[in-house]
């Protein structure tokens, strides 16, 4: 419990930082909404209770083969980079999403793109942060402290591996539990 306690902070600046890289994902997803033929995709939401009805959401490969990119890549320092930059994408992708769903189905589709949207990134990203976060505070301290804190490393790479563990058991939860919660609140899009 005080792994949990100590480990899961969320400064003033930290938020700030986190609502810049949304404000440019947000406008990044709203130009690839305007720029970009999405015909296809309209087609295939346009019948988003059949979706859900007959294929579970699956992310584990996705989020596992991520994982393992952005935090073996912080070790070469290049992924503290790539961070930020994927916390961008993700954003993009929400406001993306949230945007086609407006279109198709209007102010209802809206509401419901942002519940799908919380119900399938929000854990997701909410963890990636706090795995950044540690991976980021490992690096600097290998780097630019001589004495390095046995006990406080420890705790990160604890961080680290909860965190990841969190993301692969909600994934795993999305599989066999996402589809039939989201189709519970498709009655907004009637």
């Amino acid at each position: 419990m005080n792994l949990i306690r100590t480990s899961f902070k969320f400064s003033k600046k930290e938020g700030k930082i986190l609502l810049f890289l949304a404000i440019i994902g947000i406008i990044m997803g709203y130009l690839f909404y305007k720029n970009i033929d999405s015909s296809l995709l309209k087609q295939d939401l346009i019948n988003i209770k059949e979706i859900l009805s007959n294929s579970p959401i699956n992310f584990l490969p996705q989020h596992f083969m991520t994982l393992s990119i952005l935090i073996f890549s912080s070790f070469l320092i290049f992924g503290i980079i790539l961070f930020p930059i994927y916390f961008i994408w993700e954003f993009a992708c929400i406001s993306y999403a949230v945007f086609i769903f407006q279109s198709l189905f209007g102010l209802p589709g809206i509401l419901f793109g942002f519940i799908y949207q919380i119900m399938i990134k929000l854990f997701y990203l909410i963890f990636l942060y706090f795995i950044f976060k540690n991976v980021f505070m490992l690096i600097v301290n290998k780097l630019f402290s001589k004495n390095t804190n046995h006990a406080q490393s420890k705790k990160q790479y604890q961080t680290i591996l909860f965190s990841i563990l969190a993301v692969f058991v909600y994934d795993i939860l999305l599989y066999f539990l996402g589809n039939h919660l989201l189709l519970k609140f498709c009655f907004i899009l009637d």
